[in-house]
């Protein structure tokens, strides 16, 4: 097996990858979408949860919420305030996640900490995942002929920078990303934000072509998983040593990734068929169009070139 990544740096570009990979994996397809999180007014103490709606949608499934929470004396106007909402969507070969969360608190009095008007949080995520099965076979080329074939992906997010609030060793992370994917036995690589080099998530855009070796007569496992999270915090409350700690009167998280992961597989060697046991076809229509090729400056970025099993990733 041979595997050899061109360039993949922190603070560089994806450069071309160039795989060989071989070996078999069980026939299996999955599209999964979800979401949760809650809203409170204290600090968490009392939660009151987003109902999140999940149903089929076209060749896969889609997930959204909204909760809104408002305190505030009766006849009046809100003192504080907690806002959630998200959508994913998940079929073979695309993957989309959004979340926006926000609080704040009205000031009780200039330069006066209080906690008469809680601490308003607004937490939570949406998540996508996609596996399939995916056969190289032909009607012209023999069991064992070595072919070769493009595998793409694209990735656009929008953010406001979310990210690590508060000293290192504790504070919170205001929003946060996930991305993973996986083909086969060579090619597994992984972006978080935050992580240690970077403390928020940054919006971005990628392209990265990979060009494959294989086998006809070949089975290789694809799939990918998105994950977007919020967690904003506002207002006053006592630690764990009793002292009146604030959050500030107001934050907002905004991670878009609606638009959107997709995979793409292309043959190059004529009469090579790459046909997927979900029945999508992975090929790109048209020449894709050019990316940044600034791959999220400081993502982390794997490559595993051990067998990877033919069963689901683990959540």
């Amino acid at each position: 097996m041979l595997c050899t990544l061109v360039r993949c740096s922190p603070s560089g570009a994806a450069a071309l990858l160039l795989c060989s990979i071989a070996g078999t994996a069980s026939a299996y397809t999955l599209v999964e979408a979800n979401g949760g999180g809650f809203v409170s007014p204290d600090n968490g103490q009392n939660r009151v949860d987003m109902a999140v709606t999940r149903q089929a949608q076209g060749a896969g499934e889609s997930a959204s919420g909204l909760k809104r929470l408002r305190v505030g004396p009766i006849g009046g106007g809100p003192i504080a305030g907690a806002d959630l909402s998200g959508s994913a969507y998940a079929a073979p070969g695309v993957l989309k996640a959004r979340i926006d969360g926000s609080t704040f608190i009205a000031p009780f009095a200039d330069n006066i900490p209080t906690v008469t008007h809680g601490a308003p949080i607004a937490d939570g995520s949406f998540s996508s995942r996609f596996v399939d099965t995916v056969n190289l076979t032909s009607s012209t080329l023999a069991v064992g002929t070595p072919v070769q074939f493009n595998f793409t992906v694209n990735m656009h997010v929008v953010t406001n920078r979310p990210g690590h609030n508060g000293p290192d060793a504790s504070g919170w992370d205001s929003g946060n990303f996930y991305f993973h994917y996986f083909l086969g036995s060579g090619i597994d690589t992984m972006y978080r934000f935050p992580n240690g080099l970077y403390k928020s998530v940054p919006s971005f855009e990628f392209s990265l072509p990979m060009t494959v070796s294989g086998l006809v007569g070949d089975t290789l496992t694809l799939g990918a998983e998105l994950s977007v999270g919020a967690d904003a915090r506002a207002g006053w409350y006592l630690d764990r040593g009793g002292f009146l700690t604030t959050y500030g009167t107001n934050q907002e998280t905004h991670i878009d990734a609606s638009n959107t992961a997709r995979l793409y597989l292309d043959a190059i060697t004529p009469g090579l068929e790459l046909v997927a046991e979900s029945g999508h076809d992975y090929a790109i229509s048209a020449v894709p169009e050019p990316g940044t090729w600034a791959l999220l400056g400081g993502g982390l970025c794997v490559l595993a070139v051990g067998r990877r099993r033919a069963s689901a990733p683990r959540r």
